[in-house]
């Protein structure tokens, strides 16, 4: 075994150094991810009822992933396998692996490039356009971006994309449940001082979705801001957006979010963090609201990062029968070389006034309940890490009736895991 382990790593250099020879003037690197992680819920996402069972399962992501760059261009692929393990009969023939990312970057100058193909789209923290990590196959689009980044800390992209779902001979018509077109433009910029730093994003995107009964499209706007301060032990973000167009069902759109929260690091190792998101939602109980999409939608994001790791409120409309939510919540972060622990509760409400109809002329009780977590990380080398974590849901009534369940029993789940990103190859200029 142990020539086996000497001799592999040789023979794969070998091979790579004879694809990439020394006289390239290029730079290719070699890398994989796999993580493997069990999860056992009975009740995430929604509270669980007294004839509910224990869910258990295992997720697991397998990447391949290797970046060839030169001067003037680079170009990234990133092959992919995401499965609940047991998900397909032995022996069966099924297609299974896909591509999570393969683009091209080309520099046509130092501070201006073209990245184009299919990529993860990252913007600020995430809250409207992100990768959705925590899911095992992840979030990329199919997408063009012309970014712009100079020495004094000012970024701006331009992106855009245009989906169908086959090669047509005539029409555009898009029955593929996503975006038919994105485009849109990010300024950033960053000041700083050896005391402390202000980032400051400005946003506008523009997505538009196939009409069901026509080839035309209705377009969504949301246009915003999202800003962080820091200054020694302290830091402050503010972001606001508003929403406006159309949405699927053709309803004009008048909405917007807010998000405010402190940060403060006493000790040495500790971080806390009190705040809110308020995301607005629709009067129900005002009949001039019946044609109007007044609550907040945050598109394309990693929602695993806000409003509690259960993920109640993947999609705010959905997730709120179009009540918008009011999320305030205290957390605290300990970080530590090789060691991360995180906790977080938070107290969740709607924002605006939900009927059912049972009693249309009835609000319901905007509280919707608390939410605990706990999760945390620890690296055993750079390139090995373990995982921990979990939540307890306590859901009212009025939580009840928008997600179903029983709120008299909590909602919990767990989930631990391990993650590999082992670096098989890494060539020098």
């Amino acid at each position: 075994m142990y020539g086996l382990k000497g001799i592999l790593p040789t023979f794969i250099t070998a091979f790579l150094l004879a694809i990439f020879p020394k006289h390239s003037a290029g730079q290719f690197t070699l890398s994989a991810e796999l993580r493997i992680r069990p999860e056992v819920l009975h009740g995430y996402r929604t509270l669980p009822d007294t004839d509910s069972r224990v869910a258990v399962f295992v997720d697991q992501r397998a990447r391949i992933n290797a970046l060839y760059s030169k001067e003037k261009f680079q170009v990234y692929a990133s092959i992919q396998e995401a499965r609940t393990w047991g998900e397909q009969a032995q022996l069966a023939d099924e297609p299974t692996i896909g591509v999570h990312e393969f683009w091209g970057q080309y520099f046509f100058h130092k501070n201006l490039s073209l990245k184009a193909g299919r990529q993860e789209l990252r913007y600020d923290d995430e809250r409207l356009l992100g990768n959705a990590d925590w899911y095992a196959q992840g979030r990329s689009h199919d997408a063009a971006v012309l970014k712009y980044a100079n020495a004094k800390g000012f970024k701006l992209d331009a992106g855009g994309a245009f989906n169908q779902a086959t090669q047509n001979n005539f029409g555009t018509y898009y029955p593929v449940n996503s975006y038919k077109t994105l485009e849109y433009l990010w300024a950033n910029k960053v000041w700083k001082n050896s005391h402390q730093e202000l980032n400051v994003s400005a946003m506008v995107i523009g997505d538009g979705t196939q009409e069901a009964d026509s080839t035309g499209i209705t377009t969504r706007v949301t246009i915003g801001f999202n800003s962080d301060f820091t200054r020694e032990k302290f830091a402050l973000h503010l972001a606001v957006y508003d929403q406006l167009g159309q949405d699927p069902a053709k309803r004009d759109i008048s909405a917007y979010m807010i998000s405010a929260y402190g940060t403060v690091n006493p000790f040495e190792y500790w971080k806390f963090t009190l705040g809110i998101d308020y995301l607005s939602g629709t009067d129900q109980l005002n009949s001039e609201n019946a044609d109007k999409q007044k609550t907040f939608f945050t598109l394309y994001p990693s929602n695993h990062a806000f409003y509690g790791i259960a993920d109640y409120f993947l999609n705010i409309p959905n997730d709120t029968k179009n009540g918008g939510l009011i999320d305030a919540f205290f957390k605290a972060n300990c970080t530590m070389d090789k060691f991360k622990i995180n906790g977080a509760f938070h107290m969740l409400a709607l924002q605006n006034n939900v009927v059912v109809a049972s009693s249309p002329e009835t609000a319901l009780d905007k509280n919707l309940g608390t939410e605990i977590d706990v999760w945390g990380s620890y690296n055993f080398e750079p390139e090995v890490s373990i995982m921990l974590g979990g939540s307890l849901m306590f859901g009212t009534e009025s939580m009840e009736a928008i997600k179903g369940g029983d709120s008299g029993i909590p909602g919990k789940w767990i989930y631990a895991g391990i993650t590999f990103k082992p670096v098989f190859f890494s060539s020098q200029k």
